[in-house]
C-alpha cells in the first residue's frame, strides 16, 4: 500500500512539473530575453551612445537574443548535449570564440560593459533555462544556486559551453530576422534545435 501510494505521489509530481513548472519556466526565461532585447533596443535608441541599430555588435546580440526566444521550446538538457556534441565534430564550431569582444573594440568603455552585462544576463538566462527543464538536474542543482549568491563564477564555468548555444541561436535569430549583420558567412549549422 506504501509503494502504492509514493508511485502515485511521484507520479503527481512528474506531471506538475511536465504540465505546470517547465511551461512556467519556459514562459519566464522567453520574458527575461524579451526584457533584454527591450534594454538593449532602448540603450541603442538613446542619445548618448555610440551603439546604433547599424552596430556589427548590436546586430550580433540582438540575433542571438531573438534566435533564444525562437528555440526556447526546445531548449532542453538533452537537445542542448547532443548540440554541444555535434558542435564538437563540425570544424568550424570547435572553438567557437565569441565574437562579441571583437565587435565591441570600436565602442567606448560603458557601452562594452552594457553589452557584456547583456550578454552575461542571456547566458545566465539560459543556463537556468536548461537546468530548469530537468526534474534531476533541478533538484541535484537547487543547493548550489542558494549557496552561491554571486553568479559571475557560474557564468564563467558555462560561458565556452554556452557559446556554442549563442552561434545556433543566432543564426536561429538571423535567419528570421530583418537586421541582417553578417558575422561569419558560410558558418552555418543545420538547424540543430
Amino acid at each position: 500500500m506504501l509503494s502504492l501510494s509514493t508511485a502515485a505521489s511521484l507520479f503527481g509530481l512528474w506531471c506538475l512539473w511536465a504540465f505546470l513548472f517547465r511551461e512556467q519556466r519556459t514562459d519566464v526565461f522567453r520574458q527575461e530575453v524579451f526584457r533584454l532585447r527591450d534594454e538593449l533596443f532602448d540603450h541603442a535608441s538613446s542619445d548618448n551612445t555610440n551603439i546604433n541599430f547599424d552596430h556589427p555588435a548590436y546586430g550580433y546580440l540582438r540575433s542571438t537574443l531573438i534566435g533564444f526566444i525562437r528555440c526556447a521550446d526546445y531548449l532542453t538538457v538533452i537537445r542542448a548535449v547532443a548540440l554541444l556534441r555535434v558542435a564538437q565534430h563540425v570544424p568550424d564550431h570547435r572553438r567557437t570564440p565569441d565574437p562579441l569582444p571583437d565587435l565591441m573594440m570600436d565602442l567606448n568603455e560603458e557601452d562594452r560593459k552594457f553589452l557584456e552585462v547583456t550578454n552575461n544576463a542571456m547566458h545566465l538566462a539560459v543556463f537556468r533555462k536548461i537546468v530548469f527543464s530537468s526534474i534531476l538536474l533541478t533538484v541535484a542543482t537547487a543547493p548550489l544556486f542558494v549557496l552561491m549568491r554571486s553568479t559571475s563564477l557560474l557564468v564563467g564555468l558555462m560561458k565556452r559551453p554556452v557559446s556554442r548555444l549563442d552561434a545556433v541561436a543566432y543564426q536561429e535569430g538571423m535567419d528570421h530576422s530583418s537586421a541582417r549583420h553578417p558575422i561569419r558567412r558560410g558558418d552555418r549549422m543545420a538547424h540543430a534545435f
